[in-house]
């Protein structure tokens, strides 16, 4: 489960390094919000609602995804969807986590250009750049432990 968390962890600090370059504008700086967006919604569309829409009760992955999506918004956390795709194939599991890179490098881009504007010190944000990944590598470790007793449709990628 780490190796397929490590690439979205990761996928974060090339835009966070981005950031530190050139000044980052308020117009670069929504379009990377919604890029990344975009990448996410695309993901989540094409991969895992027809999972969710082919459940015995559908209705409970789709409340998920919109409370998940609330608590998204709320919260403004990133996150990776991998860990419990990879509960039903570890291929899906592989296939979310790679489809969630491209939209990490955007996300990283935003962050720490509203730090920079913000007049964080660059230590500080190069610091919050490579900590980026210890929320979603957190969270494929406990989506694991969570998911361990869970009925799979393939053996467990936590554990051989």
């Amino acid at each position: 489960m780490l190796v397929l968390a490590a690439p979205p962890a990761a996928g974060n600090f090339p835009g966070g390094v981005a950031a530190e370059l050139p000044e980052v504008s308020d117009r670069v700086l929504s379009l990377a919000l919604h890029l990344a967006a975009g990448i996410v919604t695309a993901v989540i569309g094409l991969e895992l609602m027809p999972e969710a829409l082919a459940a015995s009760v559908p209705w409970v992955p789709i409340a998920a995804f919109v409370g998940g999506g609330a608590l998204f918004m709320a919260w403004r956390s990133s996150s990776t969807p991998s860990s419990t795709a990879t509960a039903l194939t570890p291929s899906l599991g592989l296939l979310l986590a790679l489809g969630q890179v491209p939209a990490d490098a955007p996300e990283g881009l935003a962050a720490i250009a509203t730090l920079r504007a913000a007049g964080i010190p660059r230590r500080t944000r190069v610091l919050m750049a490579l900590g980026f990944a210890a929320p979603i590598l957190i969270g494929a470790s406990l989506g694991c432990v969570a998911l361990r007793q869970a009925p799979n449709r393939s053996p467990s990628p936590c554990w051989p």
